[in-house]
């Protein structure tokens, strides 16, 4: 998860800093044994330059390379690009445990 972290968060702090804006959303489900899922969504909107730049460098094998962790499974990674240059991102993982995340 820090790995994941450590990827995410500059990305994150880069399109704050710059014009623009992300949209992102977490839906998660932990279950009694302490196992689960998680679904991760970005979303930059029409005419975005960070949906343009970010939609280049992040194909779907480039996130599967650069987030791959051995916390959790990748069960899904889908990335387009939509009309107008709204680019957009999702990632499913599964773990069995909550607190590998925090490898």
């Amino acid at each position: 998860m820090k790995r994941y972290l450590s990827v995410l968060f500059p990305l994150l702090l880069l399109s704050f800093l710059s014009t623009g804006c992300l949209d992102y959303t977490q839906e998660g489900e932990i279950r009694r044994d302490g196992s689960g899922s998680m679904t991760i969504r970005y979303s930059f909107p029409p005419g975005s330059v960070q949906g343009r730049e970010l939609a280049q460098r992040f194909d779907t094998a480039t996130i599967r390379k650069d987030f791959t962790f051995e916390g959790y499974t990748i069960k899904k990674i889908s990335s387009e690009m939509k009309e107008g240059d709204q680019w957009s991102a999702e990632m499913e993982i599964e773990f069995k445990t909550v607190t590998d995340l925090n490898a």
